[in-house]
């Protein structure tokens, strides 16, 4: 949930999830099936970018600040 409530994202297992079509979600969702989502790596030239622009120990990809379990991994 974010932007105050306003904004829902919904992670499922597959995209054949069929709860919003029987009515089962109220409101408007974004629904992220986890079988389609893809991975793109960062080239190492645009982290050296990044470290050149704004100095070492600044520059990180995103989704390594973010905690999670190993198992989602």
């Amino acid at each position: 949930v974010a932007a105050g409530g306003k904004l829902f994202n919904v992670v499922v297992d597959t995209e054949k999830y069929e709860a919003n079509q029987k009515g089962g979600l109220r409101r408007r969702v974004t629904i992220i099936p986890l079988n389609k989502i893809q991975s793109h790596p960062v080239p190492q030239r645009v982290k050296t970018a990044a470290v050149k622009l704004v100095g070492k120990g600044n520059a990180e990809v995103a989704l390594s600040l973010v905690g999670y379990d190993q198992e989602l991994q």
